[in-house]
């Protein structure tokens, strides 16, 4: 579902969704339409560019998701597996980090196919997916759609 049509989630749910199926007032006030708009343009100038692109995901907790869609991503300094925002390849393996009926955002990431490893890079990582990736520019990150995770626990990868 795109970004720039209401959220069809179901009403009564916790965190984030609960009482509404749409994205709240105060980031559409706060010009979040317009902005994916501008977002969108964005993607366009970078295959002009001639930069290429891939499709992952984030999962994240309802908490966080305001403060994604209005301000962007948390570049993490010191993580895991080193500084950056992570993602992974696949909506399943994203379905383990978003707790508690979190949202999952499915985002493109582009890059500079001459020097991809300075936008996005593949992490080693101990789940059977295999499919971390630790993106370090934060700008080249445009979200495409939210979607509500599991309403029962994940058996996590």
């Amino acid at each position: 579902m795109s970004l720039d049509t209401p959220l069809d989630m179901p009403t009564g749910s916790s965190g984030f969704w609960s009482g509404s199926t749409h994205i709240p007032t105060s980031l559409r006030k706060r010009g979040w339409w317009s902005f994916r708009r501008m977002l969108s343009s964005f993607g366009q100038v970078f295959l002009q560019a001639g930069f290429d692109f891939a499709t992952f995901y984030h999962g994240s907790r309802n908490l966080f998701l305001g403060s994604i869609l209005s301000g962007g991503f948390f570049y993490s300094r010191t993580d895991w597996l080193g500084p950056g925002i992570y993602f992974t390849s696949t909506f399943e393996h994203a379905q383990c980090y978003a707790s508690d009926g979190g949202p999952i955002l499915e985002v493109e990431v582009y890059w500079n196919p001459k020097n991809q490893s300075r936008y996005v890079k593949h992490k080693a990582h101990h789940s059977e997916a295999n499919d971390v990736y630790l993106v370090t520019d934060p700008l080249v990150i445009i979200p495409i759609s939210v979607t509500k995770c599991c309403p029962e626990e994940m058996d996590c990868m």
